[in-house]
């Protein structure tokens, strides 16, 4: 593959940086070549730095001669992709793309609408320009999420725009001086007793440096301590130095060529921007171990974490930056704790190769004509109707997959497609145009239907023949149908019920939101084996800002004192009006100081309603009762429940936005779901609409009101569990997303059909170029078996990044089924093989397992016959944990850090099923070594207190037997083969 870079030429910049690193890093996967425009220190510093540049003159912008020029190279030097940067080589670009004949892209490195600000000039005639010209582009790679939104949101195509986060190289060997040099040089005084505040940005509006100079103004006045360091030339620079005028401690240095240096000589870096994508200032810094303080803007809320590697404040908010200086003072320890956090962060997450090899897929993917890597998903749903709970839900189930599975395309079947573009920023199909759903079905890997209460028939019978249908569209065209979180039920009708359960037998993974819906399925006799109990997606969301609350707090002309109720009402039957109506009377006639805040969910609906059911109470208790004017997301809606004392509501998502705010809740029931979901979070007090009378109310009022601090507590460890469980809604798009070919589902175990070859380079892979812990897990029938009565191991099991079938039952039950498994992948097998391995690459193991004695003399029996093993520590199986049933327990706890203290590259755990798994799953995300196995009694066999089967029996299939002869009482555990191949014999779906 031949990459050929333009660039102006001018950059001094993070996007000089971005390309330096992105192109020597790039060399390893193709042939890269940059041409610039201008030649200035960015090519004398390319030079330098080994890169493959050539220099073509271009006289003003508006000279085009070098696109004739361009043409020939490409042409002669055959070359496959142009990737431009910046608004000269996009303009370059432009005309250049209808003269040759491959793909180009850009690199959005800023928000180009707020490019040239300062020069009236400039934003006429180059910004102008550069935005026309992007116009032309049908690839791009944006460099923050939120840049990719913006693009969608200005009408660019998502299809064809990918994200790659910024990368630095951290290998490198860093070029600084020290502070005493530093500070000769710019005729600083060398001060220990305060902090050094700076920030390196070029002095213009978006900057906003100015913030920075007003913040620091206000800290100094307050008596504090501190130098502030101004690094950078532009236009507002002499305003800015006028502004400091009298504040010795305001320091302008002018550009500075070696930021590396500046870093060093301060404590922290700043960075107050109106707008970035993922500024390199910020990854610099963390070279030199600084946090940094910046605004909340692009992808800064990735790098900038608060309380780990710096601080978050809103644009243009003076106290917080003021905030964050004197924490930075008061606490140097802190200070320096996150800069290293921000050092580890990167070189984990941002490093130059990781950026270098995310461009190789995407330079892959644009060459292949294939949008992405990834799959792309169909997302069905009750979306596009403006209901605020509906919309949670979709804001909710997007941002945890595009976070997680980043690859993948998203589309949203909706009755609003620009407005569900504009609210979560993906593209959209007509609901109610089959004809464009079923092409939408056609071109997805996977259909979605999620979140909600889809499956019913009480509100009507037609949205459930809706939901049905889609999903009937997904199984004929042989699509992947996930059922994600639904509350499912009731459905009352006999042929709907009947129809349901034929739809839902044939979807490949279900997950509901509450343990009702669970038991509705069983009712229906859905015979589908895979069905989990996880929790609504909107308990993954966040509640917006402080700051963003109380505008909306002062907007709608809220009462700054007092104790608050939030009430969210939804129309029922007439007769409950008046009771509805006079219970809040009974509270506003009984608490003086309690103030009404209604808050509507689906504005067409519920504002209507609630303004005729509060009109008279408006009016009698003046200033006491409001009706919010608009509809707000849920994040600000949740932000609202955390200013309010209890909450009073009958739609399900304010009930479950007052519980993350924990702010006790008494729900008004209309649907069981509602019942479901509050016993889930431990609400204990609620009412029935059906059975509301005005004295149920008042008793059940004065009890909850009596019982809200212990609601409250409670709520504080449910809402936690069930934000947990949400995040489980993800793992099934990772087991359906692999191909039919790389994984068989058996009795929904999801078992990777590989050799142990290929096992063995994906581990190679992982160990060499991986992040994290990787859980093996090896189960055999019992464990298969087991798994279908306990969906918790089954979902464990399957959150594994390598299973493989240790059991013979496994890959009969595949044959038998006509999926076969390529082969037996042993944990025996596979334990052997590192050991082959960890002997050829000098890697550190840990032994956990077995009875005193045995790790130690399976350590030693390893060492003698693989010599070149580093180092091997261990541990007995017997300890308080996992194995006694106390997760976490003290004794555990002291392993786990004698574990990671080793930092082996592989550990066996042999504490056997299902004990060892747990443990693995428990503690892989501590990353305290590169690969954990569960291989049940491979210590016992190292150590020589065990053996194998013969090989003749392990060839004929027979060590089953041979395991049978030596512990007799395995016979019952024996039993479970004939039961699993009898199921496998009458299920037809049992394997997949």
């Amino acid at each position: 593959m031949k990459i050929l870079h333009l660039i102006s030429g001018g950059d001094t910049g993070g996007a000089k940086t971005h390309l330096f690193n992105l192109v020597k890093n790039l060399q390893q996967y193709a042939e890269v070549k940059v041409i610039c425009f201008i030649k200035d220190t960015f090519y004398d510093d390319a030079i330098e730095e080994g890169i493959n540049i050539q220099f073509f003159q271009q006289k003003s912008r508006m000279d085009l001669s070098v696109v004739s020029k361009l043409v020939d190279e490409i042409n002669s030097s055959e070359i496959d992709i142009v990737h431009c940067h910046g608004a000269r080589a996009n303009f370059i670009g432009r005309f250049l793309k209808k003269k040759i004949h491959v793909p180009m892209l850009t690199t959005i490195h800023s928000d180009y609408k707020l490019d040239f600000k300062g020069s009236l000039y400039k934003q006429l005639i180059f910004k102008t320009l550069n935005e026309f010209s992007l116009k032309s582009f049908s690839n791009f790679i944006t460099i923050s999420d939120d840049f990719k939104r913006m693009l969608v949101n200005r009408g660019f195509k998502s299809k064809g725009i990918y994200v790659a986060y910024n990368g630095i190289d951290t290998k490198k060997s860093l070029n600084f001086v020290g502070k005493r040099e530093f500070s000769s040089r710019y005729g600083l005084i060398e001060n220990n007793d305060c902090p050094v505040f700076c920030i390196a940005a070029r002095l213009e509006h978006v900057k906003n440096v100015e913030l920075f100079v007003e913040a620091a103004k206000k800290y100094l006045d307050g008596g504090n301590k501190g130098i502030f360091l101004i690094a950078g030339d532009g236009p507002d620079k002499e305003k800015l130095v006028k502004a400091s005028e009298g504040y010795d401690n305001i320091i302008f240095l002018g550009f500075v060529k070696d930021p590396l240096s500046l870093f060093n000589y301060s404590d922290a870096n700043v960075l107050t921007s109106l707008s970035e994508s993922f500024p390199y200032v910020i990854m610099e810094a963390g070279l030199m171990k600084r946090p940094s303080i910046a605004s909340n803007v692009g992808g800064i809320d990735k790098i900038v974490i608060n309380d780990e590697t710096g601080m978050l404040i809103d644009v243009n908010d003076i106290e917080g930056l003021v905030d964050s200086f004197i924490k930075f003072h008061d606490n140097p320890e802190k200070t320096a704790s996150m800069g290293i956090n921000m050092f580890n962060l990167i070189n984990d997450k941002y490093s130059a190769e990781e950026m270098a090899k995310k461009h190789k897929v995407i330079y892959d993917s644009i060459l292949s004509g294939i949008y992405a890597p990834g799959r792309r998903l169909l997302m069905s749903g009750y979306f596009g109707f403006q209901n605020s709970g509906d919309d949670a839900i979709l804001k909710a189930m997007v941002n945890d997959i595009e976070k997680t599975f980043p690859e993948n395309y998203l589309e949203v079947l909706t009755n609003n497609p620009d407005l569900t573009k504009k609210q979560v920023n993906v593209d959209g199909v007509q609901r109610f145009s089959w004809i464009d759903v079923w092409k939408a079905l056609g071109r997805c890997d996977m259909l979605i239907s999620g979140g909600g209460s889809l499956l019913q028939d009480i509100t009507s019978y037609r949205s459930l023949w809706y939901y049905l249908a889609v999903i009937t569209g997904a199984n004929i065209r042989g699509k992947d149908v996930y059922i994600y979180a639904n509350g499912i039920g009731p459905i009352t009708n006999s042929f709907n019920r009947y129809l349901a359960r034929k739809v839902l037998d044939k979807v490949d993974y279900i997950t509901v939101r509450d343990e009702s819906s669970r038991r509705f399925l069983e009712e229906l006799k859905v015979k589908n084996p895979i069905i989990e109990v996880t929790s609504d997606p909107v308990f993954s969301l966040k509640k917006a800002d402080s700051q963003e609350v109380e505008e909306i707090w002062a907007k709608e002309k809220l009462p700054l004192e007092g104790r608050f109720i939030g009430i969210a009402l939804r129309p029922w039957k007439d007769e409950k009006d008046s009771i509805l109506s006079s219970s809040l009377r009974y509270i506003l006639d009984k608490h003086k100081d309690i103030k009404l805040i209604l808050i509507p969910f689906h504005i067409p609906v519920d504002r209507p309603y609630q303004d005729t059911l509060v009109r008279g109470l408006i009016e009698e208790y003046e200033n006491r009762v409001f009706n919010l004017k608009e509809q707000y997301d849920a994040s600000t809606i949740i932000g609202l429940f955390s200013k309010m004392d209890f909450a009073i509501t009958m739609r399900l998502h304010a009930m479950i936005y007052a519980a993350m705010a924990r702010c006790p809740v008494l729900p008004i029931s209309y649907d069981p779901k509602i019942i479901g979901i509050s016993k889930e979070l431990g609400l204990n007090y609620y009412l029935e609409i059906d059975n509301l009378d005005l004295n149920s109310f008042i008793a059940s009022f004065d009890t909850f009101v009596l019982n809200k601090d212990s609601i409250k507590m409670n709520l504080d460890s449910k809402a936690s569990e069930l934000k947990e469980l949400s995040l489980k809604n993800l793992e099934p798009i990772k087991l359906l997303s692999y191909r039919n070919n790389d994984v068989v589902n058996i009795m929904g175990v999801y078992i990777q059909n590989t050799s142990l070859e290929n096992a063995m380079q994906i581990i190679d892979n992982h160990i060499d170029n991986g992040k994290g812990t990787m859980a093996i897990y090896t189960p055999n029938t019992e464990i298969v078996m087991a798994g279908r009565k306990d969906p918790d191991m089954r979902m464990l099991i399957n959150s594994g990044d390598l299973v493989t079938a240790d059991g013979i039952g496994l890959v009969i039950a595949s044959k038998i089924r006509k999926k076969p498994l390529k082969e037996r992948v042993t944990g025996f097998d596979i334990s052997i093989k590192l050991l082959e391995y960890a002997n050829e690459k000098n890697l550190k193991l840990f032994f956990l397992g077995g009875a005193e004695g045995v790790a130690k003399d399976a350590a030693e029996a390893v060492i003698k016959q693989y010599p070149n093993i580093s180092d091997i520590k261990y541990h007995n199986g017997y300890f308080k944990g996992v194995p006694t049933g106390t997760i976490g327990a003290d004794e555990e706890i002291e392993i786990v850090k004698l574990i990671e203290k080793q930092q082996p590259d592989i550990i066996f755990v042999g504490l056997g099923y299902p004990k060892q798994e747990i443990f693995i799953s428990e503690y892989k995300k501590y990353n305290i070594g590169k690969l954990m196995i569960g291989n049940g009694g491979v210590l016992n066999i190292l150590a020589g207190r065990a053996q194998r089967a013969p090989e003749w029996m392990i060839k004929y299939r027979l060590e089953w037997l041979y395991r049978l002869y030596k512990e007799p009482r395995r016979i019952v555990r024996q039993l479970a083969l004939p039961h699993f191949l009898w199921r496998i014999v009458i299920d037809k779906k049992s394997v997949k």
